[in-house]
């Protein structure tokens, strides 16, 4: 199944991008649903580029196994056009393909066009555990004040309110 989200939020590009690339991101936004400990017990501050292999848990309690996030950003940084792209081609003990797509690119002044990609193959309990990971995946972008809008929350910085521009679903 693949997952597509879209969103352009009142964000500059220049710190939207930084903060994409921060482990510090990533765990805020899987927490609480999922936590994930590194095998090599610690942390870069920044996502490098290979191999990483990650102990999952669900609630902070449950173990879901191993998951590898499997980091490249194939855009080699940020492109003249502003571009920028992060790939976790990964998978895991209950996921068998998790190809994860980032890509951020500024839209008028001070505001990012985000869109996240996800092409989901469960190992096991694929009804089950696809529509979970488009429910995470939406995550990102949760329910704001204003109507119709979601508010991007990255930790240390105030949130960011987005105009959702799509999220579906796609067999």
């Amino acid at each position: 199944m693949k997952i597509r989200l879209e969103t352009i939020y009142d964000y500059p590009h220049t710190e939207f991008v930084k903060h994409l690339q921060r482990t510090e991101s990533f765990r805020f936004i899987t927490w609480p649903i999922l936590s994930f400990d590194p095998a090599n017990g610690s942390w870069p501050e920044r996502w490098e580029t290979g191999r990483n292999l990650f102990r999952c848990l669900f609630l902070g309690i449950a173990p879901m196994g191993k998951q590898h996030i499997n980091i490249s950003y194939p855009s080699q940084g940020v492109e003249a056009n502003g571009l920028f792209v992060l790939r976790d081609d990964g998978e895991g003990t209950l996921m068998q393909r998790w190809d994860h797509w980032i890509y951020a690119k500024p839209h008028g002044e001070n505001q990012t066009h985000y869109v996240d990609e996800v092409v989901v193959r469960a190992r096991y309990l694929s009804p089950i555990m696809t529509p979970f990971s488009a429910c995470l995946l939406g995550f990102f972008t949760r329910t704001g004040s204003g109507a119709g809008e979601n508010t991007l929350h990255l930790s240390k910085h105030p949130p960011a309110r987005a105009k959702p521009l799509y999220w579906k679903a796609l067999a």
